[in-house]
């Protein structure tokens, strides 16, 4: 760190809370640096404990979230540099720091301390190695300035070059993504799709639409320049089968006509779609049938979903024709088998 810490001033303690409660960290790295601070190895940490912290020295500790870090609201000094920290939501409760060490992080978003009202006069943060966009006219200058001019003093000069990662949904309502941010080049950045009920996951794809996982939680390294990827959601269906078809079957009788019709339920059970139009099968003789090219009889398409119906024959099952709901992507939907009889 820059210049680093030449004087501590420490604060008073306030009046404690009527009832102290056990403080949750959710970054081990951190919890293990207030507990030699406060040499406690075991036991709960109350906020009554983290109110006893004038200082904390936890630079290079692998810290990542600073959860539970905003009871220590008497802290005076405050070292966190060369740690993985991008949110510092926490630091806006520590009204008493005079000297606050960030370098060396992953941080885009200095509001929090702009929205700290104690940091003032004299005081010192240290910014640099960050992510913070310092051409002109940027949030982050202009936060550095309303710092600046409430006389803390901010070094922020080296910045780490960042690219942007984007993340996009398809189709629009298949789920949820989390990981867009400012990263710099080389770095694994954790990305997650989730899908929305009645949805499932398929894939991530690149810009120029090649696929790059097929795992819903995916580690992507950043390329050195802007970047986006898609998640790719498919609807999840059930197939219905409406009568005369049931869910059960069907015996088909020779020279019969069967209408197979079917609608999609979501996981709602909602009906999407309803194949209200489907293919009338009639069976007439089925030793003289005649089956289409790869056992494909009969097809229904309408460039959404496919229909596939073929007959099948076992010596020791009989005769029987299955029927197949695709997408239009090919993904199996759905399928029922029937009995076939010429009697």
């Amino acid at each position: 760190m820059c210049g680093l810490f030449f004087g501590m001033l420490l604060s008073a303690i306030p009046v404690g809370a009527a009832a102290s409660e056990v403080v949750s960290f959710k970054d081990s790295n951190l919890e293990a640096a207030v507990r030699v601070a406060l040499n406690k190895p075991g036991g709960g940490i109350t906020t009554d404990d983290m109110a006893t912290l004038t200082m904390l020295v936890a630079s290079g500790r692998g810290i990542s979230d600073l959860s539970g870090l905003e009871h220590a609201v008497n802290l005076d000094l405050l070292a966190l540099d060369n740690n993985q920290i991008r949110n510092i939501g926490p630091l806006t409760y520590l009204t008493n720091l005079k000297y606050l060490g960030l370098n060396n992080n992953k941080i885009s978003d200095i509001s929090p301390l702009v929205a700290n009202s104690g940091l003032g006069s004299d005081d010192w943060v240290w910014l640099e190695y960050n992510y913070l966009n310092l051409t002109t006219g940027s949030v982050d200058m202009a936060n550095i300035q309303k710092l600046q001019n409430r006389g803390v003093f901010v070094d922020y000069g080296r910045q780490k070059q960042t690219y942007t990662l984007d993340l996009t949904v398809n189709p629009e309502g298949g789920g949820t993504v989390t990981g867009a941010d400012s990263y710099a080049a080389g770095e694994m950045v954790l990305v997650t799709a989730t899908p929305n009920e009645g949805w499932k996951f398929v894939s991530w794809t690149d810009g120029a639409g090649n696929t790059v996982s097929t795992a819903a939680n995916y580690d992507y390294t950043m390329p050195e320049g802007a970047a986006t990827l898609t998640a790719n959601f498919e609807r999840m269906f059930e197939v219905q089968w409406l009568p005369p078809v049931t869910n059960n079957g069907f015996v088909l009788q020779g020279g019969s006509t069967l209408p197979l019709k079917f609608q999609l339920v979501d996981g709602n059970g909602a009906v999407f779609r309803e194949v209200q139009d489907g293919i009338s099968l009639m069976i007439a003789d089925i030793a003289t049938w005649e089956l289409g090219s790869g056992k494909n009889a009969l097809r229904f398409n309408d460039g959404q979903y496919i229909a596939n119906y073929h007959t099948r024959d076992y010596s020791d099952l009989g005769n029987e024709l299955t029927a197949t709901v695709c997408n239009a992507g090919g993904s199996e939907l759905g399928s029922i088998t029937f009995k076939i009889s010429t009697g």
